[in-house]
């Protein structure tokens, strides 16, 4: 649908939001994602940690992360960071923390988040920091990191395309 890609989600068999009719607040429950499909969606877990790993790690990175002694006990925009990992993604490890599409356990309505945020202390800044949640809260130091399968866009486009399509979409370009 969005710019010509499959949804990945999908609520009693629909892919269109609009005919989700959230009557109950609980359709969240309900969602399944096809991860064969070459839409945007929250990465797996196990996509977030690598992610998260590649690159630099360590005291520096630590260092340049939003927490609660450099934030000034708010959030920043995702830019306003002076490091980057080898993927070029900014603030992974700090500023809020992350949705991911895992749940706890198999039949478990909270889901993973990762990384620590604005108000974490250095040591909770870390790809190792894992909590939980309701998908419906309204955690004000929570945020969320798109991805798109890459498998799938390969297919669709072509190697040489598909990598720079997949590229642009984690680094927002």
């Amino acid at each position: 649908m969005m710019y010509g890609y499959t949804p990945c989600y999908s609520l009693r068999g629909k892919t269109d939001p609009k005919d989700w009719h959230n009557k109950d607040g609980l359709a969240w429950k309900k969602m399944k994602c096809d991860f064969s499909a070459d839409g945007y969606r929250l990465p797996t877990e196990t996509e977030w940690n690598f992610a998260a790993e590649s690159g630099k790690t360590g005291e520096k990175m630590v260092r340049e992360c939003w927490y609660s002694e450099n934030s000034g006990g708010r959030s920043h925009a995702v830019l306003d960071s002076k490091w980057s990992n080898a993927l070029g993604m900014y603030n992974i490890y700090g500023n809020v923390q992350e949705w991911c599409w895992d749940a706890v356990a198999k039949n478990s309505p909270r889901k993973v988040l990762k990384g620590g945020d604005y108000g974490s202390s250095r040591e909770q800044c870390s790809w190792r920091v894992r909590s939980t949640e309701m998908p419906d809260s309204t955690e004000l130091a929570a945020g969320l990191r798109l991805c798109r399968s890459l498998e799938r866009t390969l297919q669709k486009k072509g190697f040489f395309a598909g990598i720079i399509d997949f590229f642009a979409s984690l680094f927002g370009r």
